[in-house]
């Protein structure tokens, strides 16, 4: 539909290829993206950026705070952005309230799949 924009998604990816590929498949299926490297960045974009409707974050990450804990945070900020966790590692035991969980690596039907159903 004319000017309706898609939703935006911000990337947290600490790996510039892995960052880079999420956001070229997820603008194959005409997503808005923005990435960040770690954290840190993140939270500038979403401060900057009030729009993001998805944050997709890798778990492990350098810096002070790693995806899981990036999304705490946020929560406790009262931020209810919903997110998808990624890594190629274990589960979180525990997942923040509208926060799911998908194993690396992924493929493209999987990706759009939990972000369509994270989005709704």
């Amino acid at each position: 539909m004319p000017g309706v924009l898609e939703p935006l998604i911000l990337v947290v990816e600490d790996e510039p290829l892995v960052r880079e590929v999420a956001k070229l498949m997820l603008e194959s299926a005409d997503f808005r993206v923005i990435s960040a490297e770690d954290a840190a960045a993140a939270i500038v974009c979403l401060e900057t950026e009030p729009s993001v409707s998805l944050i997709l974050s890798d778990i492990q990450m350098p810096g002070v705070l790693n995806g899981l804990e990036l999304i705490k945070h946020l929560r406790a900020r009262d931020v209810k952005t919903p997110a998808i966790l990624t890594s190629g590692r274990l589960q979180p035991s525990e997942l923040p309230d509208a926060t799911s969980y998908l194993a690396k690596p992924y493929s493209l039907s999987t990706l759009l799949n939990e972000v369509r159903r994270a989005l709704t």
